[in-house]
């Protein structure tokens, strides 16, 4: 390709012929509809990955208050409950349910987790508090367990016991499924934290 060009008019001027601007052209718009449709694509991936940036975010908040709070107690039961009320499970039956009571000496002084079904989020409550939203979306009705080491539902309160919390998300986010294409649906979260000896 000829970059200069000499004119025979005495003028003493150098152009670019019609054939090489129009390569020149070319070439510039090729690289530049590469450089948009890069950045178009780093959009759509940030619009993908974003909300589960933000699910992941809350999700490690969630599990880091979760389980400062129930290794601080030494007395954790699973039951079923909401804003007021609280019940543990009887002898004999699963320790599974929607509510996580912590307390230490005094069980009129608590921290209650509890689902709430009709909004499906976890919420948590303190003794003469108001209930925080911990979290949306929530889609499974049992939430917490009481297992042992080896991750068996418990059916009595033991001393020592492993308190399980499954957290199934049918969104990720608040209310919004991920990505433009709705390439996630939903996730899953497990955690496990052990009470202080009593």
């Amino acid at each position: 390709m000829k970059l200069t060009c000499h004119r025979d008019d005495g003028i003493g001027g150098a152009a670019f012929t019609l054939p090489e601007v129009m390569v020149a052209m070319t070439l510039f718009l090729m690289v530049l509809a590469a450089v948009v449709t890069s950045n178009l694509f780093g959009v759509r991936m940030l619009e993908v990955n974003q909300p589960k940036l933000d699910a992941d975010v809350q999700a490690r908040r969630l599990i880091a208050r979760v389980v400062e709070e129930v290794r601080s107690v030494s007395n954790a039961r699973v039951g079923v409950g909401d804003e007021n009320t609280f019940s543990s499970f009887m002898p004999g039956v699963l320790r599974s349910g929607n509510a996580l009571q912590l307390w230490e000496t005094n069980a009129a002084v608590f921290v209650r987790y509890y689902r709430d079904a009709a909004s499906e989020q976890l919420m948590r409550v303190a003794s003469g508090g108001w209930p925080e939203v911990i979290v949306g979306g929530v889609t499974n009705e049992q939430v917490f367990t009481a297992e042992n080491f080896l991750g068996i539902i418990q059916t009595s309160d033991p001393e020592t016991v492993v308190i399980g919390v499954t957290l199934r998300f049918g969104t990720v986010g608040q209310g919004a499924t991920v990505g433009p294409d709705h390439l996630i649906k939903g996730h899953e979260l497990r955690l496990k934290a052990t009470p202080r000896e009593r």
